[in-house]
Protein backbone atom coordinates (compact mmCIF):
# COMPACT_ATOMS: atom_id res chain seq x y z
CA UNK A 1 0.00 0.00 0.00
CA UNK A 2 3.11 2.37 0.83
CA UNK A 3 4.53 1.91 -2.02
CA UNK A 4 1.22 2.09 -4.32
CA UNK A 5 1.25 6.22 -3.33
CA UNK A 6 4.96 6.33 -3.12
CA UNK A 7 4.08 5.56 -6.85
CA UNK A 8 1.39 7.41 -7.36
CA UNK A 9 3.63 10.76 -5.90
CA UNK A 10 6.22 9.83 -7.90
CA UNK A 11 4.11 9.69 -10.95
CA UNK A 12 2.05 12.79 -10.17
CA UNK A 13 5.57 14.89 -9.55
CA UNK A 14 6.95 13.46 -13.07
CA UNK A 15 4.12 15.18 -15.02
CA UNK A 16 4.85 18.40 -13.54
CA UNK A 17 8.60 17.61 -14.12
CA UNK A 18 7.21 16.66 -17.76
CA UNK A 19 4.98 20.15 -18.03
CA UNK A 20 8.12 22.14 -17.04
CA UNK A 21 11.06 19.98 -18.86
CA UNK A 22 8.76 21.12 -22.42
CA UNK A 23 8.76 24.53 -21.96
CA UNK A 24 12.57 24.78 -21.16
CA UNK A 25 12.58 22.53 -24.31
CA UNK A 26 11.00 25.12 -26.46
CA UNK A 27 13.21 28.06 -25.13
CA UNK A 28 16.35 26.34 -25.99
CA UNK A 29 14.74 24.85 -29.20
CA UNK A 30 14.24 28.68 -29.89
CA UNK A 31 17.80 29.65 -28.91
CA UNK A 32 19.03 27.07 -31.31
CA UNK A 33 17.77 28.37 -34.22
CA UNK A 34 18.32 32.30 -33.31
CA UNK A 35 21.38 32.28 -31.42
CA UNK A 36 23.96 29.02 -32.06
CA UNK A 37 23.25 25.16 -31.96
CA UNK A 38 24.48 25.08 -28.55
CA UNK A 39 20.97 25.37 -26.88
CA UNK A 40 19.53 22.93 -29.39
CA UNK A 41 22.19 20.36 -27.68
CA UNK A 42 21.03 21.52 -24.04
CA UNK A 43 17.44 20.75 -25.80
CA UNK A 44 18.04 17.34 -27.06
CA UNK A 45 19.87 16.57 -23.96
CA UNK A 46 16.73 17.74 -21.62
CA UNK A 47 14.45 15.41 -23.80
CA UNK A 48 16.43 12.97 -23.65
CA UNK A 49 16.67 12.78 -20.28
CA UNK A 50 13.49 13.03 -19.35
CA UNK A 51 12.54 9.52 -21.87
CA UNK A 52 14.69 7.81 -19.85
CA UNK A 53 13.30 9.19 -16.15
CA UNK A 54 9.83 8.28 -17.81
CA UNK A 55 10.78 4.37 -18.70
CA UNK A 56 12.54 4.46 -14.69
CA UNK A 57 9.70 6.10 -12.84
CA UNK A 58 6.69 4.20 -14.51
CA UNK A 59 9.38 0.53 -14.65
CA UNK A 60 7.40 -2.27 -13.13
CA UNK A 61 10.27 -3.87 -11.59
CA UNK A 62 14.00 -3.78 -10.62
CA UNK A 63 16.55 -4.05 -13.29
CA UNK A 64 20.23 -3.30 -12.27
CA UNK A 65 22.06 -0.93 -13.91
CA UNK A 66 19.47 0.83 -14.87
CA UNK A 67 20.96 4.18 -15.42
CA UNK A 68 20.85 7.73 -16.97
CA UNK A 69 22.50 7.72 -20.27
CA UNK A 70 22.27 10.68 -21.87
CA UNK A 71 23.18 11.17 -25.13
CA UNK A 72 24.69 13.70 -26.88
CA UNK A 73 22.91 15.67 -29.78
CA UNK A 74 25.41 15.72 -32.68
CA UNK A 75 24.67 18.91 -35.09
CA UNK A 76 26.19 20.57 -37.42
CA UNK A 77 27.51 23.51 -36.14
CA UNK A 78 26.73 26.45 -38.12
CA UNK A 79 28.42 28.75 -36.25
CA UNK A 80 30.11 32.20 -37.29
CA UNK A 81 32.85 30.93 -40.20
CA UNK A 82 36.55 31.31 -38.49
CA UNK A 83 37.45 32.76 -42.32
CA UNK A 84 35.36 35.85 -42.13
CA UNK A 85 37.42 39.07 -41.46
CA UNK A 86 37.75 40.40 -38.33
CA UNK A 87 35.41 43.74 -39.05
CA UNK A 88 32.61 41.27 -40.38
CA UNK A 89 32.77 39.18 -37.57
CA UNK A 90 32.45 41.81 -34.67
CA UNK A 91 29.20 43.38 -36.89
CA UNK A 92 28.00 40.04 -37.06
CA UNK A 93 28.85 39.82 -32.71
CA UNK A 94 26.80 43.27 -32.81
CA UNK A 95 24.03 42.03 -34.64
CA UNK A 96 23.85 38.75 -32.71
CA UNK A 97 23.42 40.56 -29.15
CA UNK A 98 20.81 42.67 -30.93
CA UNK A 99 18.63 39.26 -31.24
CA UNK A 100 19.24 38.23 -27.95
CA UNK A 101 18.31 41.21 -25.95
CA UNK A 102 15.22 41.15 -27.90
CA UNK A 103 14.66 37.31 -27.03
CA UNK A 104 15.28 38.23 -23.49
CA UNK A 105 13.33 40.84 -23.21
CA UNK A 106 10.40 38.51 -24.25
CA UNK A 107 11.60 35.35 -22.27
CA UNK A 108 12.94 36.46 -18.65
CA UNK A 109 9.68 36.90 -16.97
CA UNK A 110 8.43 32.90 -18.28
CA UNK A 111 11.65 31.84 -16.82
CA UNK A 112 11.64 32.86 -13.40
CA UNK A 113 8.08 31.34 -13.49
CA UNK A 114 9.39 28.23 -14.46
CA UNK A 115 12.31 28.68 -11.96
CA UNK A 116 9.61 29.07 -9.16
CA UNK A 117 7.75 25.46 -10.43
CA UNK A 118 10.94 23.91 -10.39
CA UNK A 119 12.23 24.65 -6.96
CA UNK A 120 9.00 23.68 -5.31
CA UNK A 121 9.27 20.39 -7.10
CA UNK A 122 12.86 20.02 -5.80
CA UNK A 123 12.03 20.83 -2.54
CA UNK A 124 9.63 17.76 -2.02
CA UNK A 125 12.54 15.65 -3.89
CA UNK A 126 14.86 16.49 -1.56
CA UNK A 127 12.15 15.32 1.28
CA UNK A 128 11.72 11.85 -0.49
CA UNK A 129 16.11 11.68 -0.93
CA UNK A 130 16.34 12.26 2.34
CA UNK A 131 14.18 9.51 3.59
CA UNK A 132 16.15 7.00 2.33
CA UNK A 133 19.74 8.82 3.13
CA UNK A 134 18.68 8.83 6.72
CA UNK A 135 17.07 5.24 6.34
CA UNK A 136 20.15 2.81 8.61
CA UNK A 137 18.89 -0.45 8.62
CA UNK A 138 19.92 -1.74 5.20
CA UNK A 139 21.51 -4.37 6.37
CA UNK A 140 18.99 -6.36 8.36
CA UNK A 141 16.31 -6.17 4.92
CA UNK A 142 16.18 -9.53 3.09
CA UNK A 143 17.13 -9.85 -0.31
CA UNK A 144 13.68 -9.19 -2.21
CA UNK A 145 12.90 -6.39 0.41
CA UNK A 146 16.90 -4.81 -0.63
CA UNK A 147 15.70 -5.30 -4.27
CA UNK A 148 12.70 -3.15 -3.70
CA UNK A 149 14.53 -0.56 -1.92
CA UNK A 150 16.45 -0.56 -4.48
CA UNK A 151 13.82 -0.12 -6.78
CA UNK A 152 12.55 2.46 -4.66
CA UNK A 153 15.52 4.64 -4.34
CA UNK A 154 16.33 4.64 -8.15
CA UNK A 155 13.10 5.97 -9.08
CA UNK A 156 13.42 8.55 -6.21
CA UNK A 157 16.56 9.49 -7.55
CA UNK A 158 16.07 9.12 -11.39
CA UNK A 159 13.50 12.16 -10.60
CA UNK A 160 15.42 14.21 -8.34
CA UNK A 161 18.43 13.80 -10.89
CA UNK A 162 15.92 14.72 -13.53
CA UNK A 163 14.64 17.94 -12.11
CA UNK A 164 17.75 19.04 -10.51
CA UNK A 165 19.17 18.93 -14.61
CA UNK A 166 15.75 21.02 -15.25
CA UNK A 167 17.08 23.67 -12.30
CA UNK A 168 20.39 24.24 -13.86
CA UNK A 169 19.14 24.77 -17.33
CA UNK A 170 16.49 27.52 -16.11
CA UNK A 171 19.46 28.68 -13.94
CA UNK A 172 21.31 28.93 -16.68
CA UNK A 173 19.03 30.67 -18.64
CA UNK A 174 18.22 33.43 -16.48
CA UNK A 175 21.38 33.62 -15.84
CA UNK A 176 22.17 34.31 -20.26
CA UNK A 177 18.90 36.13 -19.88
CA UNK A 178 20.49 38.84 -17.30
CA UNK A 179 23.68 38.89 -19.73
CA UNK A 180 21.96 39.70 -22.76
CA UNK A 181 20.12 42.49 -21.18
CA UNK A 182 23.25 44.05 -19.37
CA UNK A 183 24.61 44.54 -23.30
CA UNK A 184 26.72 41.05 -22.84
CA UNK A 185 27.21 38.48 -25.29
CA UNK A 186 27.39 35.59 -22.32
CA UNK A 187 27.19 35.38 -18.92
CA UNK A 188 30.04 33.59 -16.47
CA UNK A 189 27.76 30.01 -16.23
CA UNK A 190 29.15 26.89 -18.09
CA UNK A 191 26.55 25.33 -20.23
CA UNK A 192 25.16 22.31 -18.16
CA UNK A 193 25.70 18.70 -18.31
CA UNK A 194 24.45 16.05 -16.49
CA UNK A 195 27.93 15.30 -14.67
CA UNK A 196 27.22 18.89 -12.69
CA UNK A 197 24.08 16.93 -11.30
CA UNK A 198 26.28 14.42 -10.26
CA UNK A 199 28.40 16.89 -8.80
CA UNK A 200 25.86 18.28 -6.63
CA UNK A 201 24.44 14.63 -6.03
CA UNK A 202 27.87 13.30 -4.52
CA UNK A 203 28.59 16.19 -2.43
CA UNK A 204 24.87 15.78 -0.94
CA UNK A 205 25.88 12.19 -0.43
CA UNK A 206 28.57 13.00 1.58
CA UNK A 207 30.84 11.58 -1.16
CA UNK A 208 33.62 9.10 0.55
CA UNK A 209 32.40 8.57 3.61
CA UNK A 210 31.75 4.90 3.63
CA UNK A 211 34.50 4.28 1.74
CA UNK A 212 37.01 5.59 4.33
CA UNK A 213 34.29 5.78 7.51
CA UNK A 214 32.76 3.31 9.79
CA UNK A 215 30.83 0.38 9.10
CA UNK A 216 27.36 2.12 10.01
CA UNK A 217 25.29 1.60 6.39
CA UNK A 218 22.87 4.51 5.43
CA UNK A 219 20.97 5.51 2.70
CA UNK A 220 23.50 8.12 1.32
CA UNK A 221 26.07 5.24 1.43
CA UNK A 222 23.58 2.95 -0.44
CA UNK A 223 23.19 5.92 -3.26
CA UNK A 224 26.81 6.40 -3.34
CA UNK A 225 28.11 2.67 -4.41
CA UNK A 226 24.12 1.28 -6.22
CA UNK A 227 24.32 4.37 -8.54
CA UNK A 228 26.61 4.52 -11.36
CA UNK A 229 26.62 7.73 -12.28
CA UNK A 230 27.42 9.24 -8.73
CA UNK A 231 30.47 7.22 -8.15
CA UNK A 232 31.89 7.65 -11.49
CA UNK A 233 32.10 10.88 -10.31
CA UNK A 234 33.25 10.31 -7.13
CA UNK A 235 35.92 8.16 -8.40
CA UNK A 236 37.23 11.05 -10.95
CA UNK A 237 37.66 13.00 -8.36
CA UNK A 238 39.13 9.84 -6.24
CA UNK A 239 41.87 8.89 -8.59
CA UNK A 240 42.02 10.36 -12.28
CA UNK A 241 42.76 14.03 -11.11
CA UNK A 242 46.25 13.27 -11.78
CA UNK A 243 47.36 13.08 -15.43
CA UNK A 244 48.46 9.25 -16.38
CA UNK A 245 48.09 8.01 -13.10
CA UNK A 246 45.05 5.59 -11.70
CA UNK A 247 45.10 5.89 -7.85
CA UNK A 248 44.35 1.96 -6.30
CA UNK A 249 40.57 1.57 -6.10
CA UNK A 250 39.26 2.28 -2.77
CA UNK A 251 38.91 -0.40 -0.10
CA UNK A 252 34.94 -0.88 1.17
CA UNK A 253 35.08 -1.86 4.78
CA UNK A 254 31.29 -2.72 5.11
CA UNK A 255 30.74 -6.39 3.20
CA UNK A 256 27.25 -5.20 2.80
CA UNK A 257 28.39 -2.41 0.65
CA UNK A 258 30.99 -4.36 -1.07
CA UNK A 259 28.49 -6.22 -2.44
CA UNK A 260 26.53 -4.06 -3.92
CA UNK A 261 29.22 -1.91 -5.42
CA UNK A 262 30.97 -4.56 -7.10
CA UNK A 263 27.81 -4.97 -9.03
CA UNK A 264 28.19 -1.39 -10.12
CA UNK A 265 29.86 -0.91 -13.86
CA UNK A 266 31.84 1.73 -12.91
CA UNK A 267 33.75 0.49 -9.63
CA UNK A 268 34.21 -2.37 -12.20
CA UNK A 269 35.55 -0.31 -15.25
CA UNK A 270 37.74 1.36 -12.57
CA UNK A 271 38.83 -1.74 -10.80
CA UNK A 272 39.97 -3.30 -13.97
CA UNK A 273 41.89 -0.05 -15.00
CA UNK A 274 43.29 0.69 -12.03
CA UNK A 275 44.93 -2.88 -11.73
CA UNK A 276 46.32 -2.49 -15.17
CA UNK A 277 48.15 0.50 -14.43
CA UNK A 278 49.28 -0.18 -11.00
CA UNK A 279 50.64 -3.80 -11.48
CA UNK A 280 51.08 -4.88 -15.30
CA UNK A 281 52.36 -1.64 -16.90
CA UNK A 282 54.20 -0.86 -13.17
CA UNK A 283 56.04 -4.21 -14.50
CA UNK A 284 57.24 -2.83 -17.26
CA UNK A 285 58.37 0.41 -15.60
CA UNK A 286 60.29 -1.46 -12.63
CA UNK A 287 62.90 -3.20 -15.72
CA UNK A 288 61.55 -6.77 -14.89
CA UNK A 289 62.18 -7.67 -18.51
CA UNK A 290 65.31 -5.88 -18.79
CA UNK A 291 66.25 -7.95 -16.05
CA UNK A 292 65.54 -10.72 -17.66
CA UNK A 293 67.26 -9.95 -21.02
CA UNK A 294 70.42 -9.29 -18.97
CA UNK A 295 70.24 -12.57 -17.53
CA UNK A 296 69.89 -14.05 -20.90
CA UNK A 297 72.84 -12.26 -22.01
CA UNK A 298 74.47 -13.27 -19.68
CA UNK A 299 73.49 -16.76 -20.04
CA UNK A 300 74.75 -16.66 -23.59
CA UNK A 301 77.86 -15.29 -22.50
CA UNK A 302 78.82 -18.02 -20.31
CA UNK A 303 77.72 -20.59 -22.38
CA UNK A 304 79.85 -19.60 -25.40
CA UNK A 305 82.82 -19.18 -22.89
CA UNK A 306 82.21 -22.72 -22.11
CA UNK A 307 82.21 -24.37 -25.37
CA UNK A 308 85.44 -22.53 -26.73
CA UNK A 309 88.72 -22.15 -25.32
CA UNK A 310 90.80 -19.67 -26.41
CA UNK A 311 93.50 -17.96 -24.58
CA UNK A 312 93.03 -15.71 -21.30
CA UNK A 313 94.26 -12.63 -23.26
CA UNK A 314 91.26 -13.40 -26.35
CA UNK A 315 89.09 -14.35 -24.05
CA UNK A 316 89.26 -11.16 -22.04
CA UNK A 317 88.96 -9.36 -25.26
CA UNK A 318 85.61 -11.50 -26.35
CA UNK A 319 84.03 -10.88 -23.17
CA UNK A 320 84.75 -6.96 -23.33
CA UNK A 321 83.03 -7.08 -26.71
CA UNK A 322 80.17 -9.41 -25.51
CA UNK A 323 80.08 -6.61 -22.75
CA UNK A 324 79.34 -3.95 -25.35
CA UNK A 325 76.91 -5.52 -27.12
CA UNK A 326 74.75 -6.03 -24.51
CA UNK A 327 74.88 -2.52 -23.26
CA UNK A 328 73.75 -1.74 -26.41
CA UNK A 329 70.90 -3.92 -26.81
CA UNK A 330 70.12 -3.63 -23.40
CA UNK A 331 70.01 0.12 -24.60
CA UNK A 332 67.86 -0.25 -27.69
CA UNK A 333 65.36 -2.50 -25.65
CA UNK A 334 65.54 -0.15 -22.70
CA UNK A 335 64.16 3.15 -25.04
CA UNK A 336 61.73 0.92 -27.24
CA UNK A 337 59.76 -0.62 -23.50
CA UNK A 338 59.81 3.00 -22.14
CA UNK A 339 58.00 4.51 -25.28
CA UNK A 340 55.90 1.02 -25.02
CA UNK A 341 55.42 1.43 -21.23
CA UNK A 342 54.35 5.71 -21.91
CA UNK A 343 51.93 4.83 -24.29
CA UNK A 344 49.99 2.13 -22.98
CA UNK A 345 50.15 4.42 -19.39
CA UNK A 346 48.67 7.19 -21.26
CA UNK A 347 46.15 4.52 -23.51
CA UNK A 348 44.46 3.11 -20.51
CA UNK A 349 44.14 6.46 -18.19
CA UNK A 350 42.83 8.34 -21.40
CA UNK A 351 40.25 5.40 -21.80
CA UNK A 352 39.19 5.13 -18.18
CA UNK A 353 38.92 8.77 -18.00
CA UNK A 354 37.01 9.23 -20.95
CA UNK A 355 34.27 6.02 -19.73
CA UNK A 356 33.92 7.72 -16.37
CA UNK A 357 33.25 11.13 -17.60
CA UNK A 358 30.85 9.11 -20.02
CA UNK A 359 29.40 7.35 -16.94
CA UNK A 360 28.90 10.39 -14.84
CA UNK A 361 27.19 12.49 -18.07
CA UNK A 362 29.63 14.70 -19.27
CA UNK A 363 29.00 15.82 -22.98
CA UNK A 364 31.29 18.10 -24.76
CA UNK A 365 28.32 21.60 -25.27
CA UNK A 366 29.37 23.44 -28.52
CA UNK A 367 30.05 26.81 -27.38
CA UNK A 368 30.31 29.85 -29.84
CA UNK A 369 33.42 31.91 -30.64
CA UNK A 370 31.64 35.65 -28.55
CA UNK A 371 34.87 37.58 -28.22
CA UNK A 372 35.28 40.40 -30.40
CA UNK A 373 38.40 40.71 -32.59
CA UNK A 374 41.01 43.40 -32.53
CA UNK A 375 41.54 45.15 -35.54
CA UNK A 376 44.96 46.01 -35.09
CA UNK A 377 46.25 42.60 -34.52
CA UNK A 378 43.86 41.00 -36.94
CA UNK A 379 45.89 43.21 -39.41
CA UNK A 380 49.23 42.31 -37.88
CA UNK A 381 48.26 38.50 -38.16
CA UNK A 382 47.47 38.92 -41.87
CA UNK A 383 50.57 40.78 -42.86
CA UNK A 384 52.67 37.89 -41.17
CA UNK A 385 50.74 35.01 -42.79
CA UNK A 386 51.45 37.07 -46.13
CA UNK A 387 54.88 37.24 -46.01
CA UNK A 388 55.72 33.98 -44.07
CA UNK A 389 52.61 32.11 -45.34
Amino acid sequence: MANDILQQTLNSSFSEIEEIEKEVAAQLDYLGMTVDVGFSQLSQMSRQSLIIVSGIVKASRFVRGLGMAVMAFTAAIGAIERIKAAKAHNKALDELLQIKRKVASEKIASINVLSLRIEHRLSQFEGLIDSEVYFDDYERLDSNSLIQKLFIMDKTLALYRGALYCKLLIDYLKAEYQAWTDGEQCSSMNRPTYYDCNELLAKRMNKMKSLHGSALVNGADVYLVHDSQILSTVLIDYGLRKKLTIKRAPKVKSPFLRKIIKENPSYKSYCKSAWYMNYVVKVLNEKVLFCLIYLALLTLNYLFFQWVEWYTVIEWILGIIMALVEVIILALCYGSLEEFHESWQKKVYTEELNKQLRMAGYVEIYRPDLKKKSLVWEGVKGAVLGIFG
